[in-house]
């Protein structure tokens, strides 16, 4: 297992001019359309654990009351993250509107997980109450990950890592929330949970790539370390959903997952590794766009029931 990355400290030299504002609008806006393919995922989650867990009636409640505020937060908090950094690797020049405005829906998401953390409490089991305990307490560190990231303190790695440690926070949650009485089910729950991992790391990967395009078409060597690992744990998670993975969900899986667009993802961040330290990455922004349109519908139609067949695993992520 890969560890977590210590903070890099490095500046982005040779990024070029300036982009213009409806570059950097472009960009930013790209960014968002993939993290859409959360809130499938967390439909997707809600109906494998009401349909296959009925008998669990305190698992059914807290999932009920916890479900809709954290699928808010993930998805805010994914978005946080790659407006983020796009805004950092263009070294502040992209417009602040739209980090303003997903700052401000993030604020209301974290309010809204809270409560429903609150409300399901009393059902919670020690080890689960801990690490919903550990992830608000980070939470509320929010505005000073803001205040590093406007001061121009953070480098891309540094932003992507604070805003990281809170997915990581939030996987870790959902990790010790799951049941014990039923193994099978318990791993469904693991590859469900593995999948929204991986989903992170895949929109992480982007977001690094969006970063570069903001700021001139460079990634620095940090970034490119960040950038390799977060496509080597991809391959890791993949693994690990295919291994837990029951017969029935397989198939979801793998017409997520193993679909076209993700292989061409795949294909885009082969080429950005291999690419030379201190060129432009063999990325082009409106290429780049319609891949992320590609890889959110791959991921967010399959997971959502829709139609489309599944087509086998996919072998490599990379």
């Amino acid at each position: 297992e890969r560890p977590y990355l210590a903070p890099f400290r490095s500046g982005r030299p040779g990024t070029g001019p300036a982009r213009t504002r409806s570059i950097g609008v472009t960009l930013l806006a790209l960014l968002l359309v993939p993290l859409l393919a959360l809130v499938a995922l967390w439909v997707f989650v809600a109906s494998l654990t009401l349909s296959n867990r009925i008998r669990f009636q305190h698992y059914e409640t807290v999932t009920n009351d916890t479900s809709p505020g954290f699928a808010a937060l993930t998805t805010n908090l994914l978005e946080e993250r790659a407006l983020t950094v796009a805004w950092v690797g263009s070294a502040g020049r992209a417009p602040e509107a739209s980090l303003l405005a997903i700052r401000h829906k993030t604020d209301t998401a974290v309010v809204e997980a809270r409560q429903g953390y609150q409300s399901a409490r009393r059902l919670l089991t020690p080890s689960s109450d801990a690490a919903m305990q550990v992830l608000f307490t980070d939470l509320a560190q929010l505005p000073r990950v803001r205040a590093a990231v406007d001061s121009g303190a953070d480098t891309v790695p540094t932003a992507y890592q604070a805003y990281d440690k809170l997915a990581v926070d939030e996987v870790a949650a959902f990790r010790a929330a799951e049941p014990t009485t039923d193994p099978t089910l318990n791993y469904m729950t693991q590859a469900s949970v593995d999948a929204l991992q991986l989903q992170g790391q895949i929109f992480g990967a982007m977001s690094l790539i969006g970063a570069a395009l903001a700021g001139g078409g460079r990634m620095t060597q940090p970034e490119r370390v960040l950038f390799s690992q977060l496509t080597g744990q991809q391959q890791l998670n993949l693994s690990a959903i295919f291994s837990l993975a029951t017969s029935t969900d397989r198939p979801l899986y793998a017409a997520a997952f193993g679909s076209a667009p993700m292989h061409q993802l795949e294909a885009l961040e082969n080429q950005v590794e291999a690419s030379p330290p201190g060129r432009p990455i063999p990325v082009q922004p409106p290429a780049f766009a319609a891949l992320s349109a590609r890889v959110q519908a791959s991921v967010s139609r399959p997971l959502t029931g829709s139609n489309g067949a599944a087509g086998p695993p996919a072998r490599r992520l990379r």
